[in-house]
């Protein structure tokens, strides 16, 4: 029971501690779920709160300045919004990003790594919380789907293949990243039109052949390949059936 200085007022904010708190109310003044805390709202040390419950509490022997946390399941707090393999679509500083949810409020996803720099910088695949990517949205690759017609792998293979890349480096940015990890490939709309591109110059070109097979290896899958061919086959014959006709002048005779 409660005597004397015990504030009347109690707010919880969803993070993990005071500090995990005051560091996300800096990066982005943003709610988070990964841990309730309830705030002593008299002395107002969550340096963001406003909102002043009514409810009172006498089991709770708070003073002014304490933090107390109450535990909580986090999968159980993020199973209703997220499931397990879903993609998660959120905003990382200015641009779009998306990872890989895997459970217990964490996310696997491809972040550029420091080491390296200018146009052939690579990727680092990284384990992070939710809490520090704010509230994210459900992503479906549905570009993906009607362009191969191919629905994504299981939650655990999709798992699977996030967590055993954790650590790594990689080329690929990180909507690839998440496309390999829903299909085994990690094909984009523009990946298709360069692969594209190169069958193309090969047929039209066959001294360019060989490089556009080296660059079709890495596929690795013989449906993918043919898929190629037969997309690059096609645009050549857009191209040559629109090829201008010849259109050569004579040099004018000389008096």
């Amino acid at each position: 029971m409660c005597e004397g200085g015990c504030p009347r007022g109690y707010a919880y904010i969803d993070f993990k501690t005071k500090e995990s708190l005051l560091e996300a109310l800096t990066y982005n003044n943003k709610e988070y779920m990964d841990h309730s805390i309830y705030v002593d709202l008299a002395t107002e040390q969550n340096h963001g709160a406003t909102d002043d419950c009514s409810d009172l509490s006498n089991e709770l022997d708070m003073t002014d300045g304490d933090w107390r946390g109450d535990p909580v399941d986090m999968e159980d707090s993020y199973r209703e919004m997220y499931s397990i393999g879903s993609v998660l679509e959120f905003s990382l500083g200015t641009s779009k990003h998306w990872g890989i949810y895997i459970g217990g409020g964490q996310i696997v996803h491809a972040v550029i790594n420091n080491e390296s720099s200018g146009f052939f910088s690579n990727f680092v695949i990284e384990l992070a919380s939710i809490c520090r990517v704010g509230r994210p949205n459900m992503y479906m690759d549905e570009a993906y789907m009607k362009l191969f017609s191919k629905e994504a792998d299981s939650p655990n293979e999709i798992v699977r293949r996030a967590l055993h890349r954790i650590g790594t480096t990689t080329s690929m940015n990180n909507l690839q990243f998440v496309q390999y990890c829903l299909y085994g490939s990690n094909h984009t709309l523009l990946k298709v039109l360069v692969a594209a591109l190169a069958v193309t110059l090969a047929l039209m070109y066959p001294s360019v052949i060989k490089a556009a097979f080296i660059l079709l290896a890495e596929y690795q899958n013989v449906i993918d390949v043919l898929f190629f061919l037969l997309f690059g086959f096609f645009l050549s014959v857009c191209i040559l059936s629109h090829q201008p006709g010849e259109n050569f002048s004579r040099p004018r005779a000389q008096k």
